[in-house]
């Protein structure tokens, strides 16, 4: 078998340089470091974005994406648009062959995020997404191991919140595309607290029925600025979500508590990193010695490819964890609590 180190590198071509900017200058990083990638071109609507990308990093660049379609060294294409553009790139990219690696969340419609998964099966490609804190938290991987492996016992709660500030300026930006249903999804739900929901129902599981309220507070945009939401599961444990962007400037606030029968973890992102944890009957001066792989989405999905190894969040699961948010928004909309499976049920039996 062919060793790890001399397998060629899996080509990546990045479309969208907004934080698609960021995942290339990553991308480059890691390849520096000996990771079996590299960056093959990077595109963008706008002409200056993506010349001044591909001079930046070396790389071919362009303002249409298919032409990397064409490109048989390019084996990835990294779709980093706005959100409510994600299938049209990625359904093109499958149908061309390619694998697809998508920032999050993975479409602004579940019924869009489902046709690229469609495609996927159809043209037997890999789809993943690239949710940061499942990859490459070391806290999130303690507590998702924690609780498969029992020392919370049956979980009871979990409770998640971001708090954060969003001006008008970052909402008029780039076309004022975010804090649309259309283009962004949905607001602070969607955008900002996507990671900790998708946290959130990765330690809790799939929730029996959810209820979500929104408000849209301070901001003059569709969606909303401050939402919440509680889950309900069978064994009786209950979920709590809250997000606002209408926080006071200077920082951000975002949280996690979870606890069960035997124990229980204060997860705190920011002001300030913490986690504190109950187990065996105390408190912890530190964190427990727990197994943790922090490797990034990028280098995860090219082992991936090369070696079949594991991805956290491949299609099926990024449309499971869009699920439990639309059924969010969905169950504002009817004033009822409503099932993120049926929703899902629902995408297949219109397939069939």
């Amino acid at each position: 078998m062919e060793r790890r180190e001399q397998v060629k590198p899996v080509g990546f071509a990045v479309v969208g340089l907004g934080m698609g900017n960021n995942r290339a200058r990553q991308l480059m990083n890691e390849a520096e470091q000996g990771e079996i990638v590299r960056l093959l071109g990077v595109c963008d609507l706008l002409e200056e974005k993506a010349r001044a990308a591909g001079e930046k990093y070396g790389v071919p660049w362009s303002t249409d994406y298919r032409r990397f379609l064409d490109d048989p060294e390019v084996e990835v294409i990294y779709v980093v648009t706005e959100t409510g553009r994600h299938a049209k790139v990625a359904i093109d990219a499958l149908e061309a062959g390619k694998h697809v690696l998508s920032t999050k969340p993975m479409e602004a419609s579940l019924e869009a995020a489902y046709r690229e998964l469609l495609a996927a099966r159809k043209n037997r490609r890999s789809l993943a997404v690239d949710f940061d804190k499942r990859h490459t938290s070391a806290t999130a991987q303690r507590i998702a191991y924690a609780i498969k492996q029992g020392y919370l016992g049956r979980i009871l709660v979990g409770d998640s919140s971001l708090r954060t500030l969003r001006t008008p300026e970052y909402f008029a930006h780039n076309g004022g595309w975010r804090g649309t249903w259309a283009l962004d999804g949905g607001g602070a739900m969607s955008n900002q607290a996507i990671h900790e929901i998708d946290l959130l129902y990765s330690f809790l599981g799939m929730p029996e029925k959810v209820e979500g309220r929104i408000w849209t507070q301070n901001h003059d945009i569709e969606a909303e600025d401050l939402g919440m939401g509680v889950w309900y599961y069978h064994d009786n444990k209950v979920g709590f979500v809250r997000a606002t962007t209408c926080w006071p400037p200077g920082g951000w606030y975002a949280r996690h508590e979870l606890h069960g029968t035997e124990g229980a973890v204060i997860w705190s992102e920011a002001p300030q990193a913490d986690e504190k944890w109950f187990l065996g009957g105390k408190w912890l001066d530190s964190a427990p010695d727990f197994p943790v792989d922090t490797t990034s989405a990028t280098v995860r999905f090219a082992r991936h490819i090369r070696f079949g190894d594991p991805m956290p969040v491949d299609g099926e699961e990024g449309l499971r964890s869009l699920a439990v948010l639309k059924a969010m928004y969905e169950s504002f909309r009817r004033g009822a609590a409503v099932s993120p499976r049926e929703l899902l049920a629902g995408l297949e039996q219109g397939n069939h």
